[in-house]
């Protein structure tokens, strides 16, 4: 009798694995696959973060939309210490930059998903449109050491100032007036990892690297030559959800 438990349990476990396989299958093959999902990046010369709606072409393909920010950073940026209050800056920056994008792609499968709980692999590219937002840092300069307290002043960088009398940075709203921005152009290509656990829901890990062209350099950093083409290496962690949308009879299907 225990063994007839054991075999119909068996029985019972393969048929719901290959009902798992079936329905994920019978999705793919009956509803396009849109999907919507954030993004969490870490590059070599900052971070970002985007946001992506992607629209089912076929089982194999989607074309892309993507919306995102990245903070940039010159590679030769060094932290000081400030000697005066408990406070860091960086030495010789002159602007803070944000990028800010919006592309248009398509994502492909390499290596499908053949059941829940395993990973498909992902290859996609974008192209698009970009704005580099420069801020000028303001920095609290001492000028006179003599008078209790130190005498100070709000002033953007001078090669005249030595990080020994630059007391911190000021208030991030200090220079807001004076943003420029230099427009440019994007690449992305990448690999993704998608995981997840349940059919509808996206989790991923992508790898890739951006190219940024501006039109004129980033001016970033004082004294330092800046790029006006940056390369940039980044990973970064998706979450998102599918959504099943029945195939439209009207519209045929792309080979794949």
């Amino acid at each position: 009798m225990k063994r007839f438990f054991l075999i119909i349990m068996f029985f019972i476990f393969v048929f719901e694995l290959d009902a798992q396989v079936e329905d994920l299958s019978v999705q793919k093959n009956i509803f396009y696959q849109d999907e919507y999902s954030i993004g969490f990046k870490l590059n070599n010369n900052g971070w970002g973060m985007d946001f992506r709606k992607g629209f089912g072409i076929n089982p194999h393909k989607k074309k892309m939309y993507e919306i995102g920010f990245n903070i940039i950073k010159h590679p030769k940026e060094y932290k000081f210490s400030s000697v005066h209050s408990f406070s860091s800056f960086v030495y010789g920056k002159m602007n803070s930059v944000m990028d800010l994008k919006v592309g248009y792609g398509h994502q492909f499968v390499l290596y499908d998903k053949k059941e829940v709980g395993t990973t498909e692999i992902r290859l996609f590219y974008f192209v698009g449109a970009d704005i580099a937002v420069l801020k000028p840092i303001y920095y609290i300069v001492i000028v006179d050491m003599s008078t209790n307290p130190y005498t100070k002043t709000t002033e953007k960088y001078k090669p005249s100032h030595q990080p020994l009398l630059i007391d911190k940075k000021a208030s991030f709203a200090k220079g807001l007036d004076e943003i420029k921005i230099n427009p440019g152009l994007y690449f992305k290509v990448g690999t993704s990892f998608e995981h997840s656990k349940q059919v509808k829901y996206i989790r991923s890990l992508e790898l890739g690297i951006e190219v940024y062209a501006f039109l004129k350099r980033l001016e970033i950093m004082a004294q330092i030559d800046n790029p006006r083409v940056i390369v940039s290496v980044f990973a970064s962690y998706r979450m998102g959800s599918i959504i099943y949308n029945k195939k439209n009879k009207d519209k045929k299907d792309l080979n794949f």
